[in-house]
């Protein structure tokens, strides 16, 4: 009588390989794929910027230079108020901290009247207090763009009152702009509003602020 052949080997995978083969497949299934959905949730968040997490605006406090109320990217990002006229675009690094912010006015905008607010940036009341009844010289540190770049700017201090209005072309290179308003009458300012100025109807025209320095006018 003819014995049985064995059974090859290959055919039957020993237990501890089998094991190994579970193991690596779980881990993948557990770690690889969330990790990638977590990957693919930053680059959005990353491309649409961290605006889409923060809250509305809110006062914000200077860093003072002596007499003059300084607002940096990250004061002009929290503190400015948007109207339906600009629209705003925040420069970060690393898509975290913010390094320039840009306001560009949408087409066929008109120039500003007393009842129109424009982009209002928020003045913390202590900063306000120094502002009150006083002259005041605006100093924006602007970069152009090479393109869709404003070519004027309106800019008021405004107490809740009729706002008045002062335009002042912009330069055809980057730096600082500036523009003095006369004192207001009333209580103390809560808001620099700001209006982009451009006779063009094809795109929104604007400009990146780099910092804005309100300044007592001596």
């Amino acid at each position: 009588m003819t014995a049985p052949s064995p059974t090859p080997l290959r055919a039957v995978p020993v237990n501890a390989e089998r094991g190994a083969r579970r193991r690596v497949m779980g881990a993948t299934d557990w770690w690889f794929y969330p990790l990638v959905l977590i990957g693919a949730a930053a680059l959005i968040v990353m491309s649409l910027g961290i605006d889409v997490f923060e809250a509305s605006a809110a006062p914000q406090r200077a860093a003072r230079n002596g007499a003059a109320l300084v607002y940096g990217p990250h004061e002009i990002a929290r503190g400015a108020r948007v109207d339906a006229d600009h629209v705003r675009f925040i420069v970060r690094d690393l898509g975290v901290s913010a390094r320039a912010v840009r306001f560009a006015v949408r087409p066929s905008t008109p120039a500003p009247d007393a009842d129109d607010a424009g982009v209002q940036l928020l003045l913390d009341p202590a900063d306000a207090a120094a502002l009150a009844g006083k002259a005041v010289d605006v100093e924006l540190q602007l970069q152009r763009f090479s393109i869709s770049a404003a070519g004027g700017i309106a800019l008021s201090l405004q107490n809740g009152g009729p706002v008045q209005w002062v335009t002042a072309p912009l330069p055809n290179v980057s730096g600082p702009v500036v523009v003095r308003i006369a004192a207001t009458e009333g209580p103390p300012p809560t808001a620099l509003g700001l209006r982009l100025l451009t006779d063009e109807t094809n795109m929104n025209y604007g400009v990146e602020f780099n910092r804005i320095t309100l300044r007592p006018a001596p």
